[in-house]
């Protein structure tokens, strides 16, 4: 599981990896302390140089608030209610979806003062990553061997 805790639009976890990423597994979002987005609303939760795969499984979201897949970011984007589109994950570039690189995987979970990484999946990073509020001091993360 990928936790991700989101207090306002400037202070969430976010993950930074400085190479490849595999994305699986499941994505839990929490809005802490009573927040909630606005429409149109953004949250890069991981960013990466190349990516392969999605989260097989989404939770802590509402039905307008997407996860979208870029070349370079994953991003939680709050959509407005009116609109017609489907709120299901998407991708919105032609990044790579080929799996390869390391088996195991980065979780982040912070508290609102600190952040921290953890060996779990996903997602996987095939080079340094590192965990942090946006906002706040980062973490260098080792990927772990699978």
């Amino acid at each position: 599981v990928f936790n991700v805790e989101i207090e306002s639009e400037s202070n969430y976890d976010k993950l930074i990896v400085s190479g490849r990423v595999k994305i699986d597994g499941a994505l839990a979002v929490d809005f802490t302390n009573g927040y909630t987005p606005d429409v149109d609303s953004i949250f890069e939760i991981i960013s990466y140089n190349n990516m392969a795969g999605r989260f097989t499984s989404l939770r802590g979201l509402q039905t307008h608030q997407k996860v979208i897949y870029r070349e370079h970011d994953t991003r939680i984007t709050v959509m407005d209610t009116s609109s017609t589109s489907d709120a299901s994950d998407s991708i919105t570039s032609a990044a790579s979806t080929s799996a390869s690189g390391a088996s195991s995987g980065a979780s982040s979970s912070a508290s609102s003062a600190s952040s921290s990484t953890t060996a779990a999946p996903p997602p996987t990073p095939s080079s340094s990553s590192s965990s942090s509020k946006s906002g706040s001091s980062s973490t260098t993360a080792q990927p772990q061997p699978s």
